[in-house]
C-alpha cells in the first residue's frame, strides 16, 4: 500500500479524528498537533492488516490524545486565572444537523467535562430562540441599555474570562447579572470600542463576536438556556486567539 493511501484514508476521517481529539483536550493547536503525531505512527501502518480504517484511526487519536491530557493537565495546574477551552470556530451550519455532536463541542459542555461534575447536563436553546436573544442582547450592549441588558441576563449569569495572565481580564468568574452588565457596559464602551470592529461567528456552535483590531482582541460566547443568557465566555488569551483564524469542520 503507498503513502498515498495512507493520506487518502486519513484525510477522508480527518473531521471525524479532530472532533474525538478537541472533545478530550478542549485545544485546537493540541488537537492538530495529536492528529500530525498520529498520522506520522499511521503513515508506518501496514494497510494489510487493518480491518476497519475508522475504527482504527479513533483508536490511534484517543491514545494519543489521553497521553497529551496528562502533559497539559501539568500545565493547567500553573494557569494564571480561569482555564476555558480554546474557541472552536465553525462554518455558520457545520454542526446544526447533528444536535449531539453540536452538544459535545459547546462551551458548556467542555467546560462541564473540566469540571467533572456529570450530574448536571446542559439544555441548550434552540436556534430561533438563541438568535433572538443575541440580537437583542447586541442591540442592548452596543447601545448602553442597561435595563434592556439586564431584562436578558438570568440571575446568577457567570462572567468567565481567561487570559492566561497575558491580558487584561478578571482571573476570577464575576456572578450575579448586576455585576456582569457592569462588565459588559465597560466592555462596550464607545470609546473602548473605537477602532474596533465587531463579527458575528458560531463557535463551538454557540454565537460569539470576535473583537478586533490591528490585532485579535478577544473572543466572547454567549450561553443561553431557559430563554435568558447564563453564561458569558471571554477568551482573551492571545495564544488561543489563533484557534479563530480557520474554520473547523467537525464529524461524527
Amino acid at each position: 500500500m503507498s503513502t498515498d493511501e495512507h493520506a487518502e484514508r486519513f484525510t477522508l476521517l480527518r473531521p471525524l479524528l479532530f472532533t474525538i481529539v478537541y472533545e478530550i483536550l478542549g485545544s485546537v493547536t493540541e488537537s492538530d498537533d495529536v492528529l500530525q503525531n498520529s498520522y506520522l505512527r499511521w503513515a508506518e501502518v501496514d494497510l494489510a492488516t487493518v480491518r476497519d480504517t475508522k475504527s482504527y484511526l479513533a483508536q490511534l487519536v484517543t491514545r494519543q490524545a489521553l497521553n497529551a491530557v496528562r502533559t497539559s493537565t501539568r500545565r493547567r495546574e500553573d494557569y494564571i486565572g480561569s482555564w476555558l477551552p480554546e474557541p472552536l470556530l465553525l462554518d455558520e451550519n457545520d454542526a446544526s444537523t447533528d444536535v449531539l455532536l453540536a452538544e459535545s463541542v459547546s462551551m458548556a459542555m467542555l467546560v462541564l467535562l473540566e469540571t467533572l461534575t456529570p450530574d448536571w447536563r446542559f439544555e441548550p436553546a434552540d436556534a430561533a430562540t438563541t438568535a433572538r436573544i443575541t440580537e437583542r442582547f447586541m442591540t442592548a450592549a452596543s447601545t448602553g441599555d442597561l435595563e434592556g441588558l439586564l431584562s436578558l441576563l438570568a440571575p446568577d449569569v457567570t462572567w468567565t474570562a481567561d487570559s492566561g495572565g497575558k491580558t487584561t481580564a478578571a482571573r476570577r468568574p464575576v456572578v450575579g447579572a448586576e455585576k456582569v452588565a457592569a462588565v459588559l457596559m465597560n466592555l462596550f464602551r464607545q470609546e473602548r470600542l473605537a477602532g474596533l470592529r465587531i463579527e458575528r461567528v458560531n463557535c463551538n456552535n454557540t454565537p460569539a463576536m470576535v473583537l478586533s483590531g490591528e490585532r485579535l482582541e478577544g473572543v466572547f460566547l454567549i450561553e443561553i438556556a431557559d430563554g435568558k443568557i447564563t453564561n458569558f465566555y471571554a477568551i482573551r488569551n492571545p495564544d488561543k486567539l489563533l484557534a479563530v483564524a480557520v474554520p473547523r469542520q467537525i464529524s461524527r
